[in-house]
């Protein structure tokens, strides 16, 4: 299962775990980029976790309009900080404490996977597979996709998915 952006995949592996159906979303490192965030903000329970994810998008807005950026909303650190802030607030509601909601961030995201495989388009690259399932393709173009060079990346990025497939895409 491919998507471009890490929170449907997230959602369909919580899907997936209380169905107990055995998956893994692909990429540890995405794990430990989420987990540095958490640390980043010092947040000692998950209602200060949830404020203080805010806080650093605000903080990285104001850096960014520092450095000149005209349109920070729009920047690429911003859709990752999103797109890790949408996968632990996600997350948040099916744990009790943020060491808890750490531990759970390890055990989803790994390079060995076994069952059904999860997988942003960046990550899958290189790979195919019989069955593809494209989840949200209406997520292409990104949002953040402003000029033309991010539009034709963006494109090439659901080329990539579009041919992971051996045999069938759904």
């Amino acid at each position: 299962m491919l998507c471009r952006n890490l929170k449907p995949l997230v959602v369909t592996y919580l899907w997936l775990m209380k169905n107990k159906i055995k998956s893994k979303i692909k990429g540890k490192d995405i794990s430990e980029g989420i987990i540095a965030l958490i640390h980043k903000t010092g947040a000692k329970s998950l209602s200060g976790l949830n404020n203080l994810l805010d806080a650093e998008k605000i903080k990285l807005v104001h850096k960014l309009k520092e450095r000149g950026v005209k349109h920070a909303l729009l920047h690429p650190k911003v859709e990752l900080l999103e797109q890790r802030t949408d996968v632990i607030r996600c997350l948040m509601v099916e744990v009790n404490s943020v060491p808890d909601l750490i531990k759970m961030i390890q055990g989803i995201f790994t390079d060995d996977v076994k069952g059904i495989m999860l997988s942003t388009i960046h990550k899958a690259k290189g790979l195919e597979n019989d069955r593809v399932y494209f989840l949200c393709p209406e997520l292409i173009p990104s949002r953040f996709a402003t000029q033309p060079w991010q539009y034709e990346q963006e494109r090439n990025l659901k080329y990539v998915a579009i041919t992971k497939k051996k045999r069938e895409l759904i």
